[in-house]
């Protein structure tokens, strides 16, 4: 009698145990398919052009515009202005900033301006911020960059573009960074 009762015991055992494993199966299962990571569900599996839809899709319920409001361009696809005279008033190192400022000869108030200092040595170091106005003059800056940004010392250039109504007026100026 003993060894009956030994052998359902172990019986027993064993039955509760593939049990449970069933049970954490079928729990990891319906995990796997609720998120989306269930390996063996090919409608979860986005096409190309799923993706494309969903990106815009998220980038409007984020609050930002899709590509199809905003189309996006290169400095190098916006047309020069040559009406608008841009001119760098103030380049310089001193006290652990790189101080920049720039004049625009424009009346038209609204302006973006863009710093983007380069050297083929490092990543560029970029600014932007919008015009102020006085009288007939729109400014940019006074714009301050720690110079703890710059990991590379030596000669860089530094471009002001300044855009208005679609178009840009540009400026560039060498500095040294020490």
């Amino acid at each position: 009698m003993k060894k009956i009762q030994r052998k359902s015991t172990v019986a027993k055992k064993i039955i509760v145990f593939v049990l449970v494993l069933v049970a954490v199966l079928v729990a990891f299962t319906g995990f796997a398919y609720a998120a989306n990571i269930w390996p063996f569900n090919n409608s979860t599996v986005p096409t190309s052009d799923t993706q494309n839809n969903n990106s815009q899709e998220n980038a409007t319920k984020d609050g930002n515009p899709s590509s199809e409001d905003t189309p996006t361009k290169t400095t190098d696809q916006i047309p020069l202005n040559n009406s608008v005279v841009v001119t760098i008033d103030e380049l310089a190192q001193s006290n652990g900033l790189i101080t920049f400022k720039a004049t625009v000869a424009s009346s038209i108030q609204g302006g973006k301006c863009s710093l983007s200092l380069t050297n083929p040595n490092d990543k560029p170091v970029t600014r932007t911020v919008n015009a102020t106005s006085s009288n007939s003059t729109q400014i940019c800056g006074p714009i301050e960059i720690s110079e703890q940004e710059f990991s590379y010392l030596g000669e860089w250039t530094a471009t002001l573009r300044y855009y208005i109504n679609d178009t840009q007026a540009l400026a560039t100026k060498a500095i040294t960074i020490k």
